[in-house]
């Protein structure tokens, strides 16, 4: 299944724009990020401590907006004194930048109706859950002028607000990765570590277990990998992945168990970012090949009443696999015969951007893409030969 959040979306400083647009295309977005480290056009590489700082200090100001910087002095406000002037001026500030929770807890407490319809109002339009939740405790008439605003304006400013914070977290994350590569590459892992600890997220503690492992202190990665969670089905299969990773990286050879065999071709058929993981494991410990799943393309009906011959299919799709190997860091393009003709074959990010271009020589049977420069995320790779093109397929790094 493909992640909504992949879905490109044009940039909200962008003039070009529409507000529409972006709107239905946050609201695709709104599911926790798996690694928000994401190619993001129009900003300004970040390679300093400073510029990192202005990152931070930018996602803090702008969550400090939502629900007034203190969502638990709101809710503690409206289960307390839900009538008292405090509480509504506290809500009344806090406007138009309310959550759904607070507003939710609002319109279940005690305060008075006007004083609610008030709220409401400086917070429109809202969500279809409130929505739902105020028709019945809002009179008629302020409950259909809430319908017409959002009837007319497709965007709130708690929905903007969201958007760019979402936005801030990439842009910061972003630059978190960049730096700390920088630094891993002028040999300072100390510095480099001592970001991604201040970070403190689950993707800075992987962050600091690959940059431990590409340091060659095993035993530090081994004990940052056990003080990770292991309660969700994903998070136990990436522990029990890096633990392979681990020993594949510490030792020159790993023979795999009947139940590790097993687990890892599990991972591998699962829908979890990591099943590139353990295909490439797979693929370069046992031999296995996982073919790609193009679909077909459809026939539509309507071009066949109209008398015109739908465009077919690109042909020679099921000629190539790709086999991401994350203990070498690379992804290995392999074609199931020699090259009859020379080519070229891109790696762009989801936003279109450039990452490596190759040129296909006549006779070639693999290609090996080295990943080390690559950020964490999804890439699509294409493939032209003779006029013929061949993709794209999309793969996901994750450092």
């Amino acid at each position: 299944d493909s992640d909504p959040r992949l879905i490109p979306a044009c940039a909200l400083n962008d003039p070009n724009c529409s507000q529409q647009f972006n709107y239905y295309s946050f609201l695709a977005a709104q599911i926790p990020p798996l690694n928000p480290c994401v190619d993001i056009e129009g900003f300004e590489e970040c390679t300093t401590r400073s510029c990192l700082e202005e990152r931070y200090a930018r996602l803090d100001s702008l969550s400090a907006l939502l629900d007034g910087g203190d969502k638990p002095a709101l809710l503690n406000a409206i289960q307390t004194a839900p009538s008292s002037v405090a509480t509504y001026q506290s809500l009344d500030l806090a406007s138009p930048y309310l959550s759904d929770e607070v507003l939710s807890a609002m319109l279940g407490s005690a305060m008075q109706t006007p004083a609610k319809e008030s709220i409401l109002e400086a917070n429109a339009p809202l969500s279809g859950q409130i929505m739902e939740e105020a028709e019945s405790i809002i009179s008629p008439s302020k409950y259909a002028s809430l319908e017409a605003i959002k009837d007319t304006i497709p965007q709130s400013p708690r929905d903007e607000l969201y958007a760019n914070i979402q936005l801030a977290e990439q842009t910061k994350d972003r630059a978190l990765h960049t730096l700390a590569l920088q630094l891993e590459e002028e040999g300072d892992y100390e510095t480099a570590e001592e970001l991604l600890l201040q970070e403190g997220t689950h993707d800075a503690l992987a962050g600091r277990m690959a940059l431990n492992i590409r340091a060659g202190n095993f035993s530090k990665a081994e004990a940052l990998l056990d003080s990770m969670p292991q309660i969700t089905p994903r998070q136990q299969a990436f522990h029990f992945l890096m633990s392979l990773n681990l020993q594949m990286t510490a030792s020159d050879s790993i023979i795999l168990s009947p139940a590790q065999e097993q687990a890892l071709y599990d991972i591998a058929e699962s829908n979890f970012p990591e099943s590139g993981y353990a295909k490439g494991m797979l693929s370069f410990l046992k031999g296995a090949v996982f073919m790609p799943n193009v679909p077909e393309v459809p026939v539509e009906p309507r071009s066949i009443e109209q008398g015109i011959e739908p465009e077919a299919p690109p042909s020679g799709n099921h000629e190539v696999s790709i086999f991401p190997n994350p203990a070498r860091e690379q992804v290995i393009v392999q074609f199931n015969a020699p090259l009859l003709q020379a080519g070229e074959l891109w790696v762009t990010s989801l936003f279109g951007r450039l990452v490596e271009r190759r040129v296909l020589e006549t006779g070639l049977s693999s290609v090996e893409l080295d990943t080390r420069h690559f950020t964490p995320g999804s890439y699509l790779l294409t493939i032209s030969r003779g006029g013929e093109r061949m993709g794209p397929f999309k793969f996901m790094i994750i450092h």
